[in-house]
């Protein structure tokens, strides 16, 4: 049975764990289960809006456990558009890259708020997408704008991307 509110089966492994340790420490099972039902995790899996998804997955490993909870709610859209950014160095990219969802339409971007990134423009020899350029609060209204409910609209990568995009959606 499912021990978390959090969406994905990594999430419901990781709670599986915390259960095990935290019993090992005379908690009562209940007493756990319940703390693990009230989590909440910004910026992983959050839905914004229905047909809005935001996750922090800045690296391999929890990039492959979103690619699994985002294969599991494909099915129920038409269309997939991903907006994604991270702060991995130059040589990182080709292999990081590789682990990404392959959306019908994909950008890459540059959070407003990070001035230490590498220009996205860097990277176009390098990558697929069909846009690679800095990202405005004005361009991400305009394209949600013209999203039919029936499109997934995902927004990963760099948390520093995933906070401004939630506050975007806070303002």
């Amino acid at each position: 049975h499912s021990l978390t509110n959090l969406p994905g089966t990594h999430q419901q492994e990781n709670a599986w764990v915390v259960l095990h340790c935290l019993s090992t420490l005379w908690f009562g099972k209940t007493l756990i289960t319940e703390w693990l039902m009230q989590i909440n995790h910004p910026g992983r899996c959050q839905r914004i809006r229905n047909n809005v998804l935001v996750d922090g997955a800045h690296n391999e490993e929890w990039i492959d456990a979103f690619v699994a909870y985002v294969k599991t709610i494909i099915p129920w859209y038409r269309k997939v558009v991903t907006v994604f950014w991270s702060t991995k160095k130059r040589e990182e990219y080709p292999r990081f890259f590789s682990h990404l969802i392959p959306g019908d339409i994909n950008y890459l971007v540059t959070p407003s708020i990070e001035n230490r990134a590498i220009p996205p423009s860097n990277y176009q020899f390098h990558l697929t997408f069909d846009a690679i350029d800095a990202w405005t609060r004005q361009e991400l209204s305009e394209h949600l704008d013209m999203t039919d409910r029936e499109t997934l609209f995902i927004v990963y990568g760099s948390l520093y991307l995933v906070w401004e995009v939630i506050g975007w959606f806070e303002d």
